[in-house]
């Protein structure tokens, strides 16, 4: 076993606040550039096809949706949304539909008015099999878009699901139909588009050094919603410790998250302060249930659902987590964070038992025959490649350390630390045994039909490839629920399945904090998507530096 590392990051003599500063309103705060430190680049710009989130960031200054989830916002009915690209909405007598006004101000960075034609044309895309489209699910009550004229879209619905509204509302990125109309589909991702994109947010994208960074300015043609500092800056590093060093020798202003290593680098009186923000991420060891070479080929070990419980009984979860982020996480319960409204602690778990464990594995035909410690079937050992982000120390760590303990199951784990632009392609297709995976939850547990619904297999984030009807069902009737606690009893049921038929072993929820140059002023960060107030984020015009006023980096 690796040895524990014993760090105390939350005795440190650092303040750690729990939200930012207030940033002014006023025309006065606006200008100066902000630097953040990215772990990780972006692999491309086009709204359907992003992966990362590193490029969501990005996507979300450039794009907007027709509406957006106000801070601290309800996902049930329109109360909770605030007018982007449409600027206003009227529900049918019925309410089986919704007419979306078209703001006349909204304009594509190149000067094209947006209309009802790129709503419509935006929604086509994602929806293109040949696109290929992760979040083509997230609009599972559309039924259809049509256009009752230039400046107005109307969305048909199929059922009154409460959350009908946000799911098209916040999801619907418009983009230009003038411009994307004549790409091939099949090659969005690597179109031009993709790589200098044009939107109708509050920045425009500037240029993209690759390796290096990126940088996007204010559109200042806005006249509803222009973002207050004049440009933001994105500085590549290799890791969040990578970042945090950046950050701490002024060569940056912001990184999202810090590990214990990054923490210990901040002193109390110094510049930088320390923010605490909710945490919407949580982690598991994710199976593959196809082959990786035949991806209608059931997989060699993780298609057995006796294989899968054997390996999350022989991890030690609360081990993992403390080797690699000590008291900065949590152990996980299963497919949600605690934050949520829907979350149950009390859902059983998969018992650590290494002696339950190997006995599943005996029964199930997986035995040393050799005595070489490693268990084969049919003459094949029990070996499986576990895939993770090179620029993820933290996953990196975990990796290590259940490599050692599935060692003692018999069991060899071969890791493969791999760059996310290879990796995460290969993930998509199914070119994967077994991956650390990082879920990032939005703003209503519905959204879990993203990772683990078996419908829309094909076109959403379920790249493990895991099909339960029961459990497709439980999550059909939390989402038509029309109060919580029937909601909550159902998404108990399905969390609960999921757990036990173990298509990933969760392992951790982290604590989130940012490291921020204090001249950087901001209210709460949104833990569904930290980055959504940048357009609002300031610098005093007394705290600026020489690097606010260039061009150039």
């Amino acid at each position: 076993m690796i040895a524990r590392r014993v760090l105390p990051v939350l005795t440190l003599a650092v303040a750690v606040v729990a939200c930012g500063e207030p940033a002014p309103g006023t025309a006065s705060a606006r200008g100066g550039t902000i630097v953040f430190a990215v772990a990780g680049e972006p692999e491309h710009m086009a709204p359907p096809t992003i992966i990362s989130i590193q490029a969501k960031m990005v996507v979300d200054q450039v794009f907007e949706g027709l509406a957006a989830l106000a801070p601290g916002g309800t996902t049930l009915g329109d109360a909770g949304l605030e007018p982007r690209v449409a600027e206003s909405w009227t529900w049918s007598a019925d309410s089986s539909t919704i007419d979306f006004k078209i703001d006349p101000q909204s304009r594509f960075h190149d000067g094209h008015p947006v209309t009802a034609a790129d709503a419509i044309f935006s929604y086509a895309l994602f929806q293109d099999p040949k696109v290929g489209s992760g979040f083509a699910s997230n609009f599972p009550a559309l039924d259809s878009l049509s256009m009752v004229d230039s400046m107005t879209v109307r969305a048909h619905f199929k059922d009154r699901s409460p959350e009908r509204i946000f799911r098209l509302a916040t999801n619907l990125t418009v983009m230009p139909k003038h411009l994307l109309e004549g790409v091939d589909r099949t090659k969005l991702s690597e179109s031009p588009f993709a790589q200098a994109p044009i939107g109708s947010g509050p920045y425009r994208f500037v240029k993209w050094d690759r390796g290096a960074g990126m940088e996007f300015r204010a559109d200042t043609t806005r006249s509803r919603r222009r973002a207050l500092s004049d440009r933001i800056l994105l500085r590549f590093v290799s890791d969040l410790n990578s970042g945090a060093r950046t950050v701490t020798a002024g060569e940056a202003d912001f990184v999202e998250s810090l590990r214990p290593e990054g923490l210990a680098l901040v002193k109390a009186d110094g510049p930088m302060r320390v923010v605490e923000y909710p945490s919407v991420d949580h982690g598991y060891l994710l199976f593959n249930m196809r082959s990786a070479t035949d991806r209608k080929a059931p997989h060699a070990l993780f298609a057995d659902v006796a294989v899968r419980r054997a390996i999350g009984m022989a991890i030690d979860r609360r081990a993992v987590v403390r080797i690699a982020l000590d008291s900065l996480a949590v152990v996980s319960h299963g497919p949600f964070v605690r934050s949520s409204w829907a979350a149950d602690t009390t859902i059983a778990q998969l018992p650590h038992d290494l002696d339950r464990a190997r006995a599943l594995l005996d029964s199930a035909g997986w035995r040393d025959g050799n005595g070489d410690g490693i268990r084969e079937k049919n003459g094949k050992p029990m070996r499986f490649q576990l895939s993770v982000p090179s620029v993820s120390a933290t996953r990196k760590q975990m990796a290590v350390a259940l490599q050692e303990q599935l060692k003692q199951l018999g069991v060899d784990a071969v890791i493969d630390a791999s760059e996310p632009a290879n990796l995460f392609p290969r993930l998509i297709q199914g070119k994967f045994d077994a991956f650390i995976h990082v879920w990032h939850e939005d703003a209503s547990p519905s959204g879990i039909t993203q990772a683990w619904g078996g419908r829309d297999v094909e076109q959403s984030g379920n790249w493990g490839y895991y099909m339960n009807p029961k459990v497709d069902s439980l999550l059909e009737s939390a989402t038509l629920a029309t109060d919580r606690a029937t909601a909550r009893a159902l998404y108990r049921q399905a969390y609960e399945t999921i757990v036990q038929d173990a298509p990933a072993i969760f392992l951790w929820e982290p604590r989130t904090f940012a490291l921020s140059h204090k001249r950087i002023k901001f209210d709460a960060l949104d833990g569904v998507a930290w980055w959504t107030g940048i357009p609002q984020w300031t610098i005093p015009a007394a705290e600026r530096l020489p690097r606010d006023g260039t061009a150039e980096r």
